[in-house]
């Protein structure tokens, strides 16, 4: 399997709703999609830087053993985006917070502010999604009014989530 993640990216252009731009990280490069109904070459500029800053946040992730035969891609902060939320969950679990972060991806919910990127990193473990959430660090303390604070944990329950606001959000 050549990717290590797939990403997604909510931007919120001002239009009226957001837009999500979807991609993989690949082995030596992205690849990602820009939905059809961008029609104005200024919102696709704008997109585009978007997309050079969120490539200084995927050029971090790198594979992390846990032992010879089991692994996951892990990344960090990087350039002007933060990470606020990391994560996993298990099949079929539910969790308020897990329930939050879904309706924003799946745009059912305005988001907090622009750009928000989602990362989903590759694992060996078959039964859990990695999550990694990340936001300009401008945009820390409204991500945080919106979301709150989390750390959560439960094994029976199939879910491990937290919060990483930097100390002055």
């Amino acid at each position: 399997m050549s990717e290590k993640a797939f990403f997604d990216i909510i931007f919120y252009n001002g239009s009226g709703h957001p837009l999500k731009i979807s991609g993989t990280l690949l082995r030596r490069g992205i690849k990602y999609t820009i939905p059809a109904e961008i029609l104005d070459p200024n919102t696709r500029e704008e997109i585009e830087k978007v997309i050079d800053e969120v490539k200084k946040v995927l050029a971090t992730y790198s594979y992390e053993p846990v032992d010879p035969w089991r692994g996951y891609y892990k990344g960090e902060s990087a350039g002007d985006f933060v990470k606020v939320v990391e994560g996993w969950v298990g099949l079929g679990s539910s969790d308020p917070s897990i329930e939050k972060l879904a309706k924003l991806h799946k745009l059912k919910e305005t988001p907090p502010c622009s750009p928000i990127l989602f990362v989903f990193p590759r694992s060996s473990n078959v039964c859990v999604t990695y999550f990694d959430v990340y936001v300009r660090k401008d945009d820390v303390h409204e991500f945080r009014k919106w979301f709150g604070d989390v750390d959560t944990f439960s094994f029976s329950q199939g879910i491990n989530i937290w919060t990483l606001y930097p100390e002055e959000a």
